[in-house]
């Protein structure tokens, strides 16, 4: 595989594919709990009041699950359009002839995950050892729930006989609070003044020049696919 492009203030060189496996128990769960929650009521009916205590409640047994409860609503194979887990190395097969992936994460995707949890607030009370204690889980989350995944569908793809290229933004204002977190690269991607006072830029500017690199590099995906990119492994920042 080629070596990442890497962009910053100067641009320098530098199996079968599951869909969240091991989710079936939590899912009879789920389904149990959404069912007890409407009581009899079928969902074609319900108000939107017992659909959100019923959703409440799928959540709530979801999250026995650990890891993969954190993210408790998913497709299922085998469910329209779905196909069958029997069917779906032909189908992926089919759809990688014909459809090209630009996949990737930032840096600290997790970040903002951990800092959202009730248990990460109470380290806070540590001070230094807290932050420290977070920026460790922030680090194995990005790479369990994203980086690796990532990496793991662009192999899959390509073991499917499709093209695939990646990307990492690692950029990050001086003074963003949560570095460089999930949808940092919004931004980048979208100018707009309403970003000045996105929290997770702490009051820091857009880099305009690794901007406007990043938007000519999804727009040569968009227009030629891979072949429009500057390398099939991108670095940003």
């Amino acid at each position: 595989m080629s070596p990442p492009v890497t962009y910053g203030p100067e641009k320098s060189p530098r199996a079968p594919l599951g869909i969240r496996d091991g989710r079936d128990a939590m899912t009879t769960a789920m389904r149990s709990a959404a069912s007890a929650a409407l009581d009899r009521v079928a969902a074609e009916v319900a108000t939107n009041g017992q659909l959100l205590d019923a959703q409440t409640a799928a959540t709530a047994a979801a999250a026995r699950f650990g890891l993969i409860g954190s993210l408790p609503f998913g497709p299922i194979k085998g469910s329209d359009p779905l196909p069958a887990a029997s069917e779906a190395g032909n189908r992926l097969a089919d759809a990688a002839r014909r459809v090209e992936l630009l996949i990737g994460y930032t840096r600290n995707d997790g970040g903002p995950v951990v800092a959202l949890d009730r248990r990460v607030a109470r380290l806070n009370r540590l001070g230094s050892v807290g932050a420290l204690v977070e920026r460790a889980a922030a680090i194995v989350l990005t790479r369990r729930v994203f980086g690796g995944p990532a990496r793991r569908l662009a192999e899959a793809w390509r073991g499917y006989g499709g093209r695939s290229a990646t990307f990492r933004v690692d950029w990050s204002p001086p003074r963003a609070p949560l570095r460089a977190c999930h949808c940092i690269e919004l931004p980048l991607l979208f100018d707009a003044p309403a970003w000045a006072d996105a929290p997770m830029l702490g009051g820091g500017p857009v880099d305009d020049r690794l901007a406007e690199t990043m938007r000519r590099n999804w727009s040569g995906f968009a227009h030629d696919g891979i072949d429009g990119l500057d390398s099939p492994s991108l670095r940003f920042g």
